[in-house]
Formats: structure tokens, sequence, C-alpha cells
């Protein structure tokens, strides 16, 4: 969305190359496909949020629009809205029904953006400016990031561990490790796998921003290749 009002941009490292956005229902709700959301409330945690993104590419896959649903904006605590029948379906993430199933939310329908479009959930992103005048303190930092996220990868209940001392709301050290393999798997893909953490993969992202363009999310074409870059990786 910056990208498409003008700003000058380059992405240097994936962090979650795994969409985590999901939609979360009752079972009693009987809604197993996206068609089944219409005309129906959904919650989402603001109206900034991923959660909302994500959902309008899952409401576009199916021939809806933003306006064929009721958008509710219920906070990231949205599962209790859920629960008390305030809104039919809720946007979320995997560690956020992770906590939801936690805290009582039951048997529910669950409906992956992934399986729809696998874009990436997270990813650093710098000024044109900062890539080229700081290259070699981004190096540094990717590598530190990419060595922190190798080591929770390798030694998921130590990192566990480690989050009850540092983490704010880390002091369950067996939500936490849930937690961290939820993240793991989000780390990693096949791309990764082959060529090393942070990689890319731009069809996907061309694919995702194409998608926006016609959802009118933004308003010009992007080329994603022209705005990612993997020079700053460090090595496999």
């Amino acid at each position: 969305m910056a990208l498409s009002k003008g700003e000058k941009l380059v992405a240097i490292y994936d962090i979650y190359p795994q969409n985590v956005f999901n939609v979360v229902s009752l079972k009693s709700q009987n809604i197993t496909k996206p068609a089944d959301l219409k005309g129906k409330k959904i919650g989402v945690y603001s109206l900034s949020s991923g959660t909302l993104q994500n959902l309008q590419v899952l409401l576009h896959q199916a021939g809806l629009k933003e306006s064929d649903v009721s958008i509710v904006v219920t906070g990231l605590l949205n599962f209790a809205p859920l629960m008390q029948g305030q809104v039919d379906a809720t946007a979320a993430t995997d560690t956020g029904l992770l906590v939801g199933k936690a805290k009582g939310l039951g048997e529910v329908n669950v409906m992956e953006i992934k399986d729809h479009i696998n874009i990436s959930s997270d990813i650093f992103v710098v000024t044109q400016d900062t890539f080229n005048q700081k290259k070699e303190l981004l190096k540094r930092f990717l590598l530190a990031f990419k060595e922190s996220a190798q080591w929770m990868i390798s030694k998921p209940e130590e990192a566990a561990q480690l989050a009850t001392k540092v983490a704010l709301d880390g002091q369950n050290p067996t939500t936490n490790l849930e937690v961290i393999k939820l993240r793991n798997l989000s780390s990693v893909s096949t791309l990764t796998q082959a060529q090393g953490l942070g990689h890319f993969d731009i069809t996907q992202f061309q694919k995702a921003a194409d998608i926006y363009k016609a959802m009118g999310i933004i308003d010009r074409d992007i080329k994603a290749s022209q705005v990612m870059s993997t020079e700053l990786l460090p090595p496999k």
C-alpha cells in the first residue's frame, strides 16, 4: 500500500513466508467455505490490520465484496465476541487461534487464507535511501536475525524457557512452546529450505500485488521483482 502511494521502499528479508491468517467460526454456524460468509458479521483486529486485508482476499476469491458482509472491529482478543455470539466468524492468526482454544473456544471451522493465496505474513522493509546507505549495518542485522531464527527452530524448548524471562506475555512455557512451534513452521518454505531463511517467493508476491490491484486495495501496478532484494541476505 505504501508503494502504491509512491514510497521508495525495498523489502530485504521474508520473516514469515507462510500466510498465518485465517477465518474462524463456531461449528454451529456451519461456515465451511468463503461463500458461506455472505451476509455474516465478521470480526477483525482493526481496520488497519492484516486480518482485514486477508479477509478481503478471501472474500475476493469467493466473488464477494466487503459490502456483502458486516465487518466488526473486535480488537486483539477477538474470540470473546465469537464465543458470545456477537459475530458469526472472526479473522485471526494461527497463534491467536491457539490462545483462543486455550481459553475455551471449543469446536470450530477454520478457513486458512494460505489455501487461497500463500502470501508472506511479515517482511523486513527499509527505505531506498537506507538500503543504499547502510548496507553493512543491514547485513549484520539480518545475519543476527537469521541466526536467532535458526536457533529457535533448532532449540524450541530452550527458546520457550527464555521467553518466560524476556517476553512480555511469555510466563507460560507450555504456551510459549506451542507459539514458537507455529512461528517456526511459518518461518520456512520449500524456497527457504533450498536457498536459506529470508528468501522471497517473487511469484507469490506478484500474485498478491495483482490481486490487491484488482480489489482496489492499491491503485497502481507494482512489480515485485523491482522492490525486493536478496542482496543483503546472509549465505545459506
